[in-house]
Protein backbone atom coordinates (compact mmCIF):
# COMPACT_ATOMS: atom_id res chain seq x y z
CA UNK A 1 0.00 0.00 0.00
CA UNK A 2 1.26 3.45 -0.97
CA UNK A 3 0.21 6.59 0.92
CA UNK A 4 0.21 10.20 -0.24
CA UNK A 5 2.75 11.02 2.49
CA UNK A 6 5.20 8.27 1.43
CA UNK A 7 8.53 9.44 0.12
CA UNK A 8 9.20 6.51 -2.18
CA UNK A 9 7.64 6.06 -5.60
CA UNK A 10 6.12 2.62 -6.09
CA UNK A 11 6.64 0.85 -9.43
CA UNK A 12 4.71 -1.91 -11.16
CA UNK A 13 6.92 -5.00 -11.12
CA UNK A 14 6.47 -8.39 -12.74
CA UNK A 15 5.18 -9.89 -9.46
CA UNK A 16 2.80 -6.98 -8.71
CA UNK A 17 -0.84 -8.06 -8.56
CA UNK A 18 -2.41 -5.18 -6.63
CA UNK A 19 -1.18 -1.71 -5.74
CA UNK A 20 -3.31 0.45 -3.43
CA UNK A 21 -2.70 4.20 -3.35
CA UNK A 22 -4.35 6.18 -0.53
CA UNK A 23 -4.60 9.95 -1.12
CA UNK A 24 -5.84 11.91 1.91
CA UNK A 25 -4.74 15.43 1.04
CA UNK A 26 -7.96 16.10 -0.90
CA UNK A 27 -10.03 15.45 2.22
CA UNK A 28 -7.73 17.43 4.51
CA UNK A 29 -7.94 20.53 2.32
CA UNK A 30 -11.69 20.17 1.92
CA UNK A 31 -12.30 20.35 5.68
CA UNK A 32 -10.40 23.63 6.01
CA UNK A 33 -11.57 25.28 2.81
CA UNK A 34 -13.99 28.27 2.99
CA UNK A 35 -15.40 27.83 -0.54
CA UNK A 36 -15.69 25.21 -3.26
CA UNK A 37 -13.91 27.39 -5.86
CA UNK A 38 -10.87 27.75 -3.59
CA UNK A 39 -10.85 24.00 -2.91
CA UNK A 40 -10.92 23.28 -6.65
CA UNK A 41 -7.90 25.55 -7.16
CA UNK A 42 -6.02 24.11 -4.15
CA UNK A 43 -6.21 20.51 -5.32
CA UNK A 44 -4.98 21.14 -8.89
CA UNK A 45 -1.31 20.30 -8.01
CA UNK A 46 -2.43 17.12 -6.20
CA UNK A 47 -4.54 16.01 -9.18
CA UNK A 48 -1.55 16.61 -11.47
CA UNK A 49 0.62 14.36 -9.27
CA UNK A 50 -2.02 11.60 -9.31
CA UNK A 51 -2.28 11.85 -13.11
CA UNK A 52 1.51 11.56 -13.42
CA UNK A 53 1.53 8.41 -11.26
CA UNK A 54 -1.23 6.80 -13.32
CA UNK A 55 0.73 7.42 -16.52
CA UNK A 56 3.86 5.98 -14.90
CA UNK A 57 2.08 2.80 -13.80
CA UNK A 58 0.52 2.43 -17.25
CA UNK A 59 3.99 2.61 -18.84
CA UNK A 60 5.33 0.02 -16.36
CA UNK A 61 2.53 -2.38 -17.33
CA UNK A 62 3.12 -1.80 -21.06
CA UNK A 63 6.83 -2.61 -20.69
CA UNK A 64 5.83 -5.88 -19.00
CA UNK A 65 3.29 -6.56 -21.79
CA UNK A 66 0.46 -6.61 -19.24
CA UNK A 67 -2.95 -4.98 -19.13
CA UNK A 68 -3.68 -2.71 -16.18
CA UNK A 69 -6.97 -1.68 -14.58
CA UNK A 70 -7.39 1.36 -12.30
CA UNK A 71 -10.24 1.42 -9.78
CA UNK A 72 -10.73 4.98 -8.52
CA UNK A 73 -13.13 5.57 -5.64
CA UNK A 74 -13.53 7.99 -2.75
CA UNK A 75 -15.18 8.70 0.55
CA UNK A 76 -18.38 10.77 0.59
CA UNK A 77 -18.04 14.50 0.01
CA UNK A 78 -19.38 17.66 1.66
CA UNK A 79 -22.47 19.72 0.93
CA UNK A 80 -21.95 23.15 -0.62
CA UNK A 81 -24.56 25.11 1.34
CA UNK A 82 -26.53 27.93 -0.25
CA UNK A 83 -27.99 29.85 2.70
CA UNK A 84 -28.14 30.00 6.48
CA UNK A 85 -31.17 28.48 8.24
CA UNK A 86 -33.06 31.30 9.96
CA UNK A 87 -35.62 29.21 11.83
CA UNK A 88 -35.76 28.05 15.43
CA UNK A 89 -33.25 25.44 16.59
CA UNK A 90 -34.86 22.00 16.81
CA UNK A 91 -32.27 20.38 19.07
CA UNK A 92 -28.54 19.88 19.44
CA UNK A 93 -26.83 21.09 16.26
CA UNK A 94 -24.60 18.57 14.45
CA UNK A 95 -23.27 20.60 11.52
CA UNK A 96 -26.01 19.74 8.96
CA UNK A 97 -28.56 18.01 11.25
CA UNK A 98 -30.35 18.57 14.53
CA UNK A 99 -30.27 15.76 17.10
CA UNK A 100 -33.75 15.63 18.62
CA UNK A 101 -34.29 15.12 22.34
CA UNK A 102 -37.81 13.70 21.91
CA UNK A 103 -40.90 13.95 19.76
CA UNK A 104 -41.02 17.20 17.82
CA UNK A 105 -43.09 18.82 15.11
CA UNK A 106 -40.77 19.52 12.19
CA UNK A 107 -41.02 22.36 9.65
CA UNK A 108 -41.97 21.31 6.11
CA UNK A 109 -38.40 21.74 4.86
CA UNK A 110 -37.00 19.15 7.33
CA UNK A 111 -37.06 15.35 7.20
CA UNK A 112 -37.04 12.99 10.19
CA UNK A 113 -34.52 10.14 10.13
CA UNK A 114 -33.68 8.00 13.18
CA UNK A 115 -33.98 10.79 15.74
CA UNK A 116 -32.37 13.47 13.57
CA UNK A 117 -34.00 16.42 11.80
CA UNK A 118 -32.35 16.83 8.41
CA UNK A 119 -32.88 19.94 6.23
CA UNK A 120 -34.11 19.17 2.71
CA UNK A 121 -32.63 22.30 1.07
CA UNK A 122 -28.89 22.94 0.96
CA UNK A 123 -28.89 25.21 3.99
CA UNK A 124 -26.31 25.41 6.80
CA UNK A 125 -27.22 25.30 10.47
CA UNK A 126 -24.08 27.15 11.62
CA UNK A 127 -22.91 30.50 10.31
CA UNK A 128 -19.50 29.14 9.20
CA UNK A 129 -20.71 25.91 7.55
CA UNK A 130 -20.23 26.92 3.90
CA UNK A 131 -18.93 23.39 3.26
CA UNK A 132 -20.68 21.06 5.68
CA UNK A 133 -21.06 17.35 6.40
CA UNK A 134 -24.37 15.60 6.95
CA UNK A 135 -27.74 15.42 5.27
CA UNK A 136 -29.10 13.55 2.27
CA UNK A 137 -27.54 15.43 -0.64
CA UNK A 138 -25.98 13.35 -3.46
CA UNK A 139 -22.52 14.48 -2.32
CA UNK A 140 -23.09 12.76 1.00
CA UNK A 141 -24.81 9.54 -0.01
CA UNK A 142 -23.30 8.69 -3.43
CA UNK A 143 -19.84 7.12 -3.62
CA UNK A 144 -17.99 7.64 -6.94
CA UNK A 145 -16.40 4.62 -8.60
CA UNK A 146 -14.46 4.94 -11.87
CA UNK A 147 -12.83 2.07 -13.78
CA UNK A 148 -10.04 2.77 -16.29
CA UNK A 149 -8.51 -0.05 -18.31
CA UNK A 150 -5.71 -0.29 -20.86
CA UNK A 151 -7.59 -3.19 -22.46
CA UNK A 152 -10.05 -2.24 -25.26
CA UNK A 153 -13.67 -2.53 -24.07
CA UNK A 154 -15.64 -5.55 -25.22
CA UNK A 155 -19.10 -5.06 -26.65
CA UNK A 156 -21.77 -6.53 -24.42
CA UNK A 157 -24.00 -9.29 -25.77
CA UNK A 158 -27.46 -10.44 -24.76
CA UNK A 159 -28.39 -14.15 -24.39
CA UNK A 160 -30.69 -13.93 -27.43
CA UNK A 161 -29.83 -12.30 -30.75
CA UNK A 162 -32.18 -11.67 -33.67
CA UNK A 163 -31.05 -11.35 -37.30
CA UNK A 164 -32.64 -11.17 -40.74
CA UNK A 165 -31.23 -13.68 -43.26
CA UNK A 166 -32.84 -11.48 -45.92
CA UNK A 167 -34.05 -8.02 -44.98
CA UNK A 168 -36.72 -8.17 -47.72
CA UNK A 169 -40.21 -8.99 -46.44
CA UNK A 170 -42.94 -10.60 -48.59
CA UNK A 171 -46.34 -8.98 -49.13
CA UNK A 172 -49.22 -11.37 -48.51
CA UNK A 173 -52.09 -8.81 -48.61
CA UNK A 174 -52.69 -5.09 -48.28
CA UNK A 175 -50.83 -3.91 -45.15
CA UNK A 176 -49.87 -7.53 -44.34
CA UNK A 177 -46.39 -9.02 -44.78
CA UNK A 178 -44.26 -12.03 -43.88
CA UNK A 179 -40.65 -11.86 -42.72
CA UNK A 180 -38.06 -14.57 -42.06
CA UNK A 181 -36.17 -13.99 -38.80
CA UNK A 182 -33.26 -15.87 -37.25
CA UNK A 183 -32.96 -16.38 -33.48
CA UNK A 184 -29.53 -17.18 -32.03
CA UNK A 185 -28.97 -18.33 -28.43
CA UNK A 186 -25.45 -17.49 -27.26
CA UNK A 187 -24.33 -19.15 -24.04
CA UNK A 188 -27.62 -19.96 -22.27
CA UNK A 189 -30.58 -22.33 -22.73
CA UNK A 190 -33.66 -20.19 -23.34
CA UNK A 191 -37.37 -20.97 -22.90
CA UNK A 192 -40.72 -19.21 -23.47
CA UNK A 193 -39.32 -17.04 -26.27
CA UNK A 194 -41.75 -14.48 -27.65
CA UNK A 195 -41.22 -11.91 -30.42
CA UNK A 196 -43.54 -8.95 -30.88
CA UNK A 197 -43.41 -5.71 -32.86
CA UNK A 198 -43.85 -2.13 -31.74
CA UNK A 199 -46.43 0.22 -33.28
CA UNK A 200 -47.32 0.96 -36.02
CA UNK A 201 -46.59 -2.74 -36.65
CA UNK A 202 -48.56 -5.63 -35.17
CA UNK A 203 -47.34 -9.21 -35.07
CA UNK A 204 -46.21 -11.98 -32.73
CA UNK A 205 -44.18 -15.16 -32.89
CA UNK A 206 -43.03 -17.62 -30.26
CA UNK A 207 -40.67 -20.50 -29.67
CA UNK A 208 -40.89 -22.97 -26.78
CA UNK A 209 -37.15 -23.31 -26.27
CA UNK A 210 -33.74 -22.78 -27.85
CA UNK A 211 -30.58 -24.46 -26.56
CA UNK A 212 -27.31 -22.56 -26.08
CA UNK A 213 -25.25 -22.00 -29.25
CA UNK A 214 -28.20 -23.03 -31.46
CA UNK A 215 -30.01 -21.14 -34.22
CA UNK A 216 -33.66 -21.28 -35.26
CA UNK A 217 -35.41 -19.61 -38.22
CA UNK A 218 -39.03 -18.46 -37.97
CA UNK A 219 -41.53 -16.98 -40.41
CA UNK A 220 -43.21 -14.01 -38.76
CA UNK A 221 -46.47 -12.66 -40.12
CA UNK A 222 -47.27 -9.03 -39.30
CA UNK A 223 -49.37 -6.07 -40.36
CA UNK A 224 -49.33 -2.29 -40.08
CA UNK A 225 -51.89 0.42 -39.46
CA UNK A 226 -50.53 2.19 -42.53
CA UNK A 227 -49.08 1.17 -45.88
CA UNK A 228 -45.28 0.65 -46.07
CA UNK A 229 -42.82 0.81 -48.95
CA UNK A 230 -39.03 0.84 -49.13
CA UNK A 231 -36.61 0.65 -46.20
CA UNK A 232 -38.21 1.01 -42.76
CA UNK A 233 -36.79 0.48 -39.27
CA UNK A 234 -38.82 -1.91 -37.09
CA UNK A 235 -38.49 -2.29 -33.32
CA UNK A 236 -38.67 -5.90 -32.09
CA UNK A 237 -39.47 -6.78 -28.48
CA UNK A 238 -37.91 -10.07 -27.29
CA UNK A 239 -38.95 -11.76 -24.05
CA UNK A 240 -37.55 -15.06 -22.77
CA UNK A 241 -36.56 -17.03 -19.66
CA UNK A 242 -33.25 -18.60 -18.63
CA UNK A 243 -32.12 -20.07 -15.30
CA UNK A 244 -35.22 -18.70 -13.59
CA UNK A 245 -34.66 -15.17 -14.92
CA UNK A 246 -37.17 -13.26 -17.07
CA UNK A 247 -35.43 -11.04 -19.61
CA UNK A 248 -36.66 -8.43 -22.07
CA UNK A 249 -34.69 -6.85 -24.94
CA UNK A 250 -35.43 -4.30 -27.66
CA UNK A 251 -33.84 -4.65 -31.10
CA UNK A 252 -33.99 -2.29 -34.09
CA UNK A 253 -33.73 -3.89 -37.56
CA UNK A 254 -34.12 -2.38 -41.02
CA UNK A 255 -36.63 -4.14 -43.29
CA UNK A 256 -37.22 -3.49 -47.01
CA UNK A 257 -40.89 -3.46 -47.99
CA UNK A 258 -41.93 -4.24 -51.60
CA UNK A 259 -43.80 -1.69 -53.69
CA UNK A 260 -47.50 -1.26 -52.99
CA UNK A 261 -50.05 -3.17 -55.07
CA UNK A 262 -51.82 -0.83 -57.53
CA UNK A 263 -55.56 -1.48 -57.74
CA UNK A 264 -56.73 -1.88 -61.34
CA UNK A 265 -59.89 0.19 -61.29
CA UNK A 266 -61.43 1.68 -64.41
CA UNK A 267 -59.63 5.01 -63.99
CA UNK A 268 -56.23 3.35 -63.62
CA UNK A 269 -56.78 1.13 -66.68
CA UNK A 270 -57.81 4.11 -68.79
CA UNK A 271 -54.63 5.94 -67.73
CA UNK A 272 -52.46 2.95 -68.69
CA UNK A 273 -54.22 2.58 -72.08
CA UNK A 274 -52.93 6.02 -73.05
CA UNK A 275 -49.37 4.62 -73.41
Amino acid sequence: MLNSWSEKSERIEDETQLLVYFENRLDERLHDCPSFNKHRDDIQPIMHQIKTMLHSWKKDAALLNRDIVFFITADHGMTVTQHFYQGQALGECKDRVYKLQGAATLPADFALLDGYAIPKPRCRLTASGLLAHGGLTPEEVLIPCITLSSKPPQLGTTPLEIKLPDNQCVRVADQHWQLEIQLIAHDKDLTAIEISLKQPFVGKGNLDSLRAHKTQNLMLGFSSTQEQEGFTEIEFLLTYHYAGVHEQDHKLLTVKFPASLLEKDAGTQSFEDMF
